[in-house]
This record gives C-alpha cells, sequence and structure tokens, in this order.
C-alpha cells in the first residue's frame, strides 16, 4: 500500500542535492513507517528512519583559502554581511575573506614582528574589527577612516601598568550588550577591560557601502 507524504515531509525530499540517493531514502523512510503501522510520512519521520547521513545532508559548499604564513589563530564572521569574514596568524597579518572567493579581497598588518592571536568584528559598527597579539596592545581598525593602518591602538591609562612589562595578549571580545566596552585577556591569566569612545561604539550612515567597496574591488 502506497503511503501519503505530508508535504513538510516531502520539501525535505525536495532539498536533497543528491537526486540518486533519494529514491534510496524514499524507500528507508516507507519501509519504517510502514514496519510501525504509520499511514503517512511525516517529517519527523523521515530523520527516525536514520538514512544515510551523507545523502541527507550532501556538502553544498567546499572552497580552500589562501593561505597565510603561519598558524591560523582565530576566525571572526562578520554580523553584518553574509560573505565576509577574518583571520588571524602567527604570521602577523589579518586576512579578509569573501566566502566566495578563495583570495583575500584585504590583508592588514597592525605591528611588525608580532604574533596575531585573536580578531572579531564589532557587534555594532559593521566598518570596525579589533585584534590582539603578542605585543598586547588591542589594534582597531576603522574602514571608514582608513584601510591600511589601525585607526586607534588602545594604551593603557593605569602608569603602574605602563611602567611594567605587559604580558602578550591572546584574546580580545567587544561585548555583545554594551557597545563601548571591549574586553582583552593576556597570557599571565591578567584580563583588562577597555571604554571606546563615541565614534566606535555608534554605527555611522551607509558603512555596509565600505564592506561592499573592497569586494568591488576584487
Amino acid at each position: 500500500k502506497k503511503l501519503r507524504w505530508k508535504k513538510e515531509a516531502e520539501d525535505i525530499m525536495n532539498n536533497i542535492t543528491n537526486k540518486v540517493g533519494i529514491e534510496q531514502i524514499k524507500q528507508e523512510v516507507e519501509r519504517y513507517c510502514m514496519d510501525r503501522g504509520y499511514k503517512e510520512v511525516e517529517a519527523v519521520y523521515v530523520f527516525n528512519a536514520k538514512p544515510d547521513i551523507k545523502v541527507l545532508y550532501s556538502v553544498p559548499f567546499n572552497l580552500n583559502y589562501e593561505k597565510q604564513y603561519g598558524p591560523n589563530q582565530a576566525i571572526s564572521c562578520s554580523p553584518f554581511h553574509r560573505k565576509l569574514f577574518l583571520s588571524c596568524s602567527v604570521d602577523g597579518t589579518i586576512k579578509m575573506y569573501d566566502m566566495n572567493n578563495h583570495r583575500a579581497v584585504a590583508s592588514f598588518e597592525p605591528s611588525a614582528n608580532e604574533y596575531l592571536m585573536d580578531v572579531c568584528f564589532s557587534p555594532f559598527r559593521p566598518a570596525v574589527f579589533a585584534a590582539i597579539g603578542t605585543k598586547g596592545k588591542p589594534y582597531i581598525y576603522d574602514l571608514t577612516v582608513c584601510k591600511q593602518v589601525p585607526a586607534y591602538i588602545l594604551e593603557d591609562s593605569n602608569e603602574e601598568s605602563q611602567m611594567s612589562k605587559h604580558a602578550g595578549g591572546v584574546k580580545i571580545s567587544f561585548s555583545p550588550r554594551q557597545r563601548d566596552f571591549i574586553a582583552v585577556g593576556f597570557m599571565d591569566g591578567e584580563t583588562k577591560i577597555y571604554k571606546l569612545n563615541y565614534s566606535l561604539s555608534n554605527p555611522k550612515k551607509n558603512e555596509i557601502n565600505i564592506l561592499n567597496e573592497l569586494l568591488e574591488e576584487k
């Protein structure tokens, strides 16, 4: 007896890119349903039948990106542009990539002779990102100001900290809620919170266009 497929279950089948495996999965699902006395194929039964996962979820996208000259330490995807992501490396560079292009759309080197350990996009400013390296100074890029060098290098206002030799930085993160705070973790176990100025914390008009321009240049 032929089973009736509900629309949700049919939608799952229609999204399978491996057309050769569709009939195989369909038979497995219907056998699963008939063994249990089900008269209709619901979406959940498609998964409960445990078909070959490689057929059900074939790999839709596979692209290798231009290498950096050392181990990559961190990756950050833009929260504003679905195709852009950053990576930083111990070779001292930050690269910005378009997910659809293996070549980097931009490269940044905030400081000479420094391992970069972390990089992250701002959750509030599309054209702003930050990086930290073994010299322990947070680098803030604002692409509306300059596309080559950091717009700001954050310094510690504490005189005692300035006089002492700072351990290298390992992690940097914008606060997801408090738009003018950024946190940095250091190799010696210390964590510091820096307060950002107004221009770094508040979006500028049409700044997403800066990111689009970088893509168009490539």
